[in-house]
């Protein structure tokens, strides 16, 4: 191929690229052309846009770091419909007990193919990184308005000089509740 083709090739596919990356980022939901029935691929079936409310947070951590996390800033997001899980958002800017770029994040139940795959809950504490993917210690109202953490996480790449293999835990309990 020459080089007047192959440059043409590299843009047309950027532009194919764009369009695509547009389209999964759009946020909207279409049907299927054919009856309405079902989705399209990369598009939320009959999914409403998630209502974001105001947020309480009272959470506690112990352990190998440790935090109070109490206020009403962050973001939640609950969906109207049932094809997507909720959100809870909070970051060390809004709770600096976090520590420096730290986060806490809890998503879910998120339903998959008529189940439903648990909450999970990430989390970056005073330079340590957890992550909670099972569910256990995370319970989410049906309502999805109130998240009750009690959970005993693991984590990692916090290494100490005194202690170099040595991993960090942790427990976080509390509640995160959206209104």
């Amino acid at each position: 191929m020459g080089q007047g083709r192959k440059g043409a090739a590299l843009a047309t596919g950027a532009v194919m690229f764009g369009i695509v990356m547009a389209g999964c980022s759009s946020g909207s939901s279409s049907k299927s052309a054919d009856s309405g029935s079902g989705p399209t691929v990369g598009t939320a079936a009959k999914a409403a846009s998630p209502a974001s409310g105001a947020i309480s947070v009272d959470l506690v951590v112990t352990g190998d770091r440790t935090a109070t996390v109490k206020g009403t800033k962050g973001t939640c997001e609950i969906p109207t419909g049932s094809t997507l899980g909720s959100r809870y958002d909070l970051s060390a800017a809004d709770y600096p007990a976090l520590g420096a770029d730290g986060f806490l994040s809890v998503t879910g139940p998120e339903p998959i193919g008529g189940r439903a795959a648990p909450a999970n809950l990430k989390a970056l504490i005073g330079g340590a990184g957890f992550l909670d993917t099972d569910g256990s210690g995370l319970t989410v109202a049906a309502n999805r308005k109130r998240v009750t953490v009690d959970a005993d996480l693991g984590g990692g790449t916090a290494m100490t000089p005194d202690n170099p293999g040595t991993p960090v835990r942790v427990h976080i309990s509390g509640t995160i509740t959206c209104s």
